[in-house]
């Protein structure tokens, strides 16, 4: 996890997976978190993400073998 603070604000990259068997990031603060790409299983990122902040899912590319 890297974490980066600009102002009051920090925030942090959490890296799931990134490999050519999926990649899976995400990027939050204290309010919000945006999902950068979902290739693994949700199992592997549900645990990792607070739901009710989720505020989108940003899909860079799709393969037709991935769950999103």
């Amino acid at each position: 996890m890297e974490k980066w603070k600009r102002g009051d604000v920090m925030l942090m990259l959490k890296t799931l997976s990134s490999s050519s068997k999926g990649n899976c990031h995400i990027i939050e603060d204290d309010n919000c978190s945006i999902m950068l790409d979902c290739g693994i299983d949700a199992k592997y990122i549900l645990p990792n993400i607070n739901v009710s902040k989720l505020k989108g899912i940003f899909i860079t590319h799709k393969h037709s073998l991935r769950p999103c």
